[in-house]
């Protein structure tokens, strides 16, 4: 039942049936063993300089505040081992604030996934900043991403009203360490429930070390060990139905239909 259920996966064309089938299989996943879930650090870039990008040739900014954008965000954001790796025209994930042929069309990407009047709760800041790897983030520290994509916004934008700028913080959720489970020790099941039918035909030409604009965290990777250690982070073995991949894969405004 199993196969046929990942047969009719693979092809597939509505993205809420495969956010519904992937949380059937991450709850198929679970093994349920008292004591604390092991922690795994996926390796990120350290490389905080802005690296060298190809030249712009699109069209010219329209106006001041384009111009702005295309200077302090836009240029920093645009480069293969950040955002630029899969937000452009050529990979087409929306929205695609990075792309290269016209910053007039980034611009127009990038402004409703800003705050101009508090910044740091821009949703892309939360993207970048959220525990425990964040998306696209390209240091050990989410909250690092965050803070500079906070302050590339408030240099495009301009400072808040009173001068400063505000950082929220939000204490994480408690939870009852007796209440966790454990991952299965190996890969098995991984590979056959959602590895082979769900990430590598979906997610591979980002989330993989083979892919020609890979981005971290390596989950579609065809090494199936290195991907099922890269891939728990985003697995809610408690509530599957809470679990990144759903979240992510699920159209607004249940999710954030990426994908």
């Amino acid at each position: 039942m199993i196969r046929s259920v990942l047969q009719s996966l693979r092809t597939a064309a509505s993205r809420s049936y495969r956010v519904a089938i992937l949380a059937t299989l991450s709850a198929l996943l679970i093994a349920a063993c008292s004591g604390g879930a092991e922690t795994t650090d996926n390796p990120l870039s350290q490389n905080l300089t802005d690296p060298g990008s190809t030249a712009y040739s699109g069209e010219v900014a329209r106006d001041d505040d384009v111009l702005k954008f295309q200077q302090e965000f836009w240029a920093k954001t645009r480069s293969s081992d950040r955002c630029g790796a899969c937000h452009n025209e050529v990979v087409g994930q929306v929205p695609m604030f990075a792309r290269n042929d016209n910053v007039n069309d980034a611009y127009d990407a990038a402004i409703g996934e800003i705050n101009r009047e508090q910044p740091s709760q821009s949703p892309i800041v939360a993207q970048v900043s959220q525990l425990p790897l964040g998306h696209g983030c390209w240091v050990d520290d989410p909250g690092v991403c965050g803070s500079i994509m906070t302050t590339w916004i408030e240099n495009w934008v301009g400072e808040t009203a009173d001068g400063g700028r505000e950082i929220v913080l939000t204490a994480p959720n408690s939870e009852n360490p007796g209440d966790s489970k454990n991952f299965p020790m190996d890969a098995d099941s991984f590979q056959l429930l959602i590895h082979e039918p769900i990430l590598e035909p979906y997610c591979s030409g980002c989330h993989s070390s083979q892919s020609p604009t890979a981005q971290q965290p390596y989950f579609a990777d065809p090494d199936v060990n290195s991907a099922y250690e890269a891939a728990k982070s985003k697995i809610n073995l408690d509530t599957p139905a809470d679990s990144r991949f759903v979240v992510k894969l699920s159209p607004v405004p249940f999710g954030e239909s990426h994908n």
